[in-house]
């Protein structure tokens, strides 16, 4: 526990294998740390959450009744929630003292109960929110359209990154007879790579790309130049063959 010096006032350790109940505690040092004590910024949303709901943990709780068994404050003690990393001086100030107490106690590293206190701290996803991100975020490969970008541009962003762009070979498939597979450059057979970078008489305005790895490379950039790039490569190499009436 820092105060708002960053100066460390008060610590403590217990045996738990879950960070949450770690956080709770921490949060229960801070309010018994002095009776001056009006604001607690804390950077775990779970622990947070379960003062509000008045589900602590034992550990907490136990610390909360010694710490006020004698205490003759009547005011109020208002616990505040800062997203970790967030740049809030006092909450790294926190971390940085919390990690300087860590791995203090000789634990048997041939436990299994050791090996999860060292590794599994993490705070839990409590909310159907943090729960969908979680599993939403962990299968996504490729980055979001950028913010500057507007929809018809978002749109071909996705279309580039799935290969399902508008291509030659596509639409012949589509509207056979109206729609040759052929390039309208080099006459060879015009797939979606073949028609964006491949073709030889093709002309990528700013950079030349040569191998699939590099095409990849741009699709995973989060950079709206590279995004941007992309966008008006794919669009111009559509008015080319056809695809697309001119702007």
């Amino acid at each position: 526990v820092v105060n708002r010096q960053g100066n460390s006032i008060a610590s403590g350790s217990l045996r738990t294998s879950e960070a949450e109940v770690g956080e709770e505690a921490a949060i229960a040092l801070a309010m018994t740390a002095s009776t001056k004590i009006k604001y607690v910024v804390s950077d775990s949303k779970s622990a947070i959450l379960n003062y509000a709901r008045g589900r602590i943990s034992p550990e907490a709780s136990a610390i909360l009744k010694s710490g006020f068994r004698n205490d003759a404050r009547t005011g109020k003690i208002y616990l505040i929630w800062a997203p970790a990393h967030s740049g809030l001086a006092g909450n790294e100030c926190a971390h940085d003292a919390a990690r300087g107490f860590t791995d203090r106690a000789d634990i048997d590293p041939n436990t299994t109960f050791a090996h999860s206190l060292r590794w599994s701290g993490r705070d839990r996803l409590v909310s159907y929110r943090d729960i969908t991100n979680h599993y939403r975020m962990g299968r996504a490969r490729f980055p979001p359209a950028h913010p500057s970008l507007n929809k018809r541009q978002s749109v071909v962003w996705r279309l580039l990154q799935t290969n399902s762009y508008p291509n030659p070979v596509t639409y012949s498939y589509c509207y056979p007879g109206q729609y040759s597979d052929k390039c309208h450059k080099c006459k060879d057979r015009a797939d979606l790579a073949h028609m964006l970078w491949a073709c030889p008489r093709a002309a990528a305005p700013g950079r030349r790309i040569t191998q699939v790895e590099q095409w990849e490379t741009v699709l995973l950039s989060s950079d709206p130049a590279d995004q941007n790039w992309a966008i008006q490569l794919a669009e111009d190499a559509g008015r080319t063959q056809g695809l697309l009436a001119d702007a």
